[in-house]
């Protein structure tokens, strides 16, 4: 079985100065897994996380806030507080119906900017540049498939190598980021982007199973961004 943490934290441009910087520099890597009834070969948990200014707040506490921030604005189009309570609670609702899954092989997993293959008695993990579902910085480096005329890859200077292999029983991190564009306004946001990934057999699975120790494999793609 094949247990996957997918991480993304999100920052706007007024948490990009050194003080935003530090205020990151405390976020945790690995959280307590919500692991349900064991129903496929692997089991993903979403988890969303918001910066604003000196504080983290996870996807649920951000819908509050808003939910908050912004309720004399809607009372001023015409909701009233009920129709607002309604909408939060429906949101949070849809968060949380989202935040764990199951797939039935690997080959289903569907992860920015990683491929996951089953290779024997290993898993494999590429780290890639998707252009199509990713943010600036355009990544380029080693291409392993750039002489396969088989691959989307050929011929093509983009990043796409092994990031690491794991055998039963270990843990691997791969942590990348990037800069995106708002499409409503044009605004740059910033997300850090982390994938905790173990690969065991046991359906015996503890709950602090990410957190109480470091990956035995680690890969990083953290760019410059501004």
């Amino acid at each position: 079985m094949l247990l996957i943490q997918n991480i993304c934290l999100q920052w706007g441009k007024e948490e990009r100065g050194a003080h935003g910087e530090k205020v990151r520099s405390r976020f945790l890597q690995a959280y307590p897994l919500e692991l349900q009834e064991v129903q496929g070969d692997v089991f993903i948990q979403n988890l969303n996380f918001y910066q604003n200014q000196s504080t983290i707040l996870d996807a649920i506490q951000e819908e509050q806030y808003l939910s908050e921030k912004y309720h004399m604005y809607w009372i001023g189009l015409g909701q009233t507080s009920e129709q607002i309570r309604r909408d939060m609670c429906g949101r949070i609702a849809n968060i949380k119906r989202h935040q764990c899954g199951y797939y039935a092989a690997i080959q289903d997993i569907n992860l920015a900017n990683a491929a996951i293959c089953h290779r024997e008695d290993r898993i494999e993990l590429t780290f890639f540049y998707d252009e199509h579902r990713s943010g600036a910085p355009f990544r380029r480096g080693h291409n392993k498939d750039y002489q396969d005329q088989d691959s989307p890859f050929y011929r093509r200077d983009v990043l796409n190598e092994t990031a690491f292999a794991l055998t039963c029983g270990q843990y691997g991190r791969i942590l990348w980021n990037e800069r995106r564009t708002d499409y409503d306004n044009g605004t740059w946001y910033y997300q850090l982007h982390i994938y905790n990934l173990y690969y065991l057999q046991s359906e015996n699975i503890p709950c602090d199973i990410f957190t109480r120790k470091e990956p035995d494999e680690q890969y990083r793609q953290l760019a410059v961004l501004y």
